[in-house]
């Protein structure tokens, strides 16, 4: 009997590990697409230092940020931004 109750309480931490790293790691996969997006976007480089996003509250912050300026520009950078606030509407993220 203790086998069976074993492998639940086995199955619950290593479900409760699973959401704790999905959770932490979702400011690096954002950070990731943003990165992704501009550059697609553009065709130029970008760079972003890290990323914050609070998703329920609807902001974050970002540090770091550098996006290249096209070929032929005399400056290196389009924009550069150290630090910046984002607010989003989360109803927007989730509905149309």
């Amino acid at each position: 009997m203790k086998t069976p109750r074993s492998l639940i309480g086995i199955a619950a931490i290593a479900a409760v590990a699973g959401l704790m790293f999905l959770y932490n790691s979702k400011d690096w996969v954002i950070r990731s697409a943003v990165v992704k997006a501009v550059e697609d976007a553009t065709g130029v480089s970008a760079h972003l230092g890290s990323l914050r996003v609070e998703i329920l509250k609807g902001t974050g912050t970002l540090r770091d940020f550098r996006m290249g300026n096209p070929k032929g520009f005399s400056r290196e950078d389009l924009i550069s931004i150290k630090e910046g606030k984002i607010v989003v509407d989360a109803g927007s993220l989730t509905g149309p």
